[in-house]
């Protein structure tokens, strides 16, 4: 049972106004036995009512508790219809998408938080373009955590996996483009040494042609001599 229910409830039950409920149930913290108490002692709930109970013999008289009259209406009480299960659902949702948040920070440094409802209906409006925008920030140090009333660590962890997983990703992916470009450079380096190899040996084998036309020449001056 939500606040908004016990607070129905205590009203019922104390003839009291909606304020004076809401204020004795948040004193109480949240005890519907207890704020009854409490209202009683305020004097905002009046006296314990007499009855007198016949039986064959005499009549006995005795006093109906009110908190005790609260606690056999909770115990009494038939389970809710569906139409009054799906109505908590949908105003305990609606209340804790305004009461939460969702934070957007990059790298460690808050950019802007949105309550759970405004993301919802923008990714209920724009739903292929959010998704893929989330999807790809995850990819460059953007973070997304929840904040607020209620528990929402089962959701971030959610969060901080897929995070996880891009940022590894990311590294990998790095990690293989450095280790290609490693492997042209080192092709590229091998590719020059080859090359220059290349021409000392073609110079080597001109110096030796002209070594041998020298030569040649010298020995048919000295023929002709």
């Amino acid at each position: 049972m939500d606040e908004f229910d016990k607070v129905e409830k205590l009203r019922q039950r104390a003839n009291v106004s909606y304020e004076e409920a809401r204020d004795a149930l948040r004193a109480c913290n949240g005890d519907l036995l207890d704020a009854m108490v409490y209202l009683e002692k305020l004097g905002h709930v009046k006296a314990p009512e007499k009855s007198t109970v016949s039986t064959s013999s005499e009549e006995k008289e005795h006093y109906e508790n009110v908190p005790e009259a609260v606690v056999r209406s909770q115990n009494t009480a038939s389970d809710p219809s569906f139409g009054q299960q799906l109505g908590i659902l949908i105003k305990t949702a609606l209340r804790k998408s305004i009461d939460n948040f969702i934070v957007v920070s990059h790298k460690g440094e808050e950019k802007f938080r949105l309550p759970i409802l405004v993301a919802i209906i923008l990714l209920f409006m724009f739903n292929v373009i959010t998704l893929t925008a989330v999807i790809v920030s995850l990819f460059f140090d953007v973070n997304y955590r929840f904040e607020g009333k209620d528990d929402l660590s089962k959701m971030n962890n959610v969060i901080n996996q897929a995070g996880t997983r891009a940022s590894e990703w990311m590294a990998e992916t790095t990690a293989r483009e450095n280790e290609k470009k490693a492997e042209d450079q080192g092709n590229a380096t091998s590719e020059a040494k080859d090359t220059k190899k290349d021409d000392v040996k073609i110079d080597d084998m001109e110096e030796l042609l002209r070594k041998y036309e020298a030569e040649r020449k010298k020995k048919n001056d000295d023929d002709k001599k």
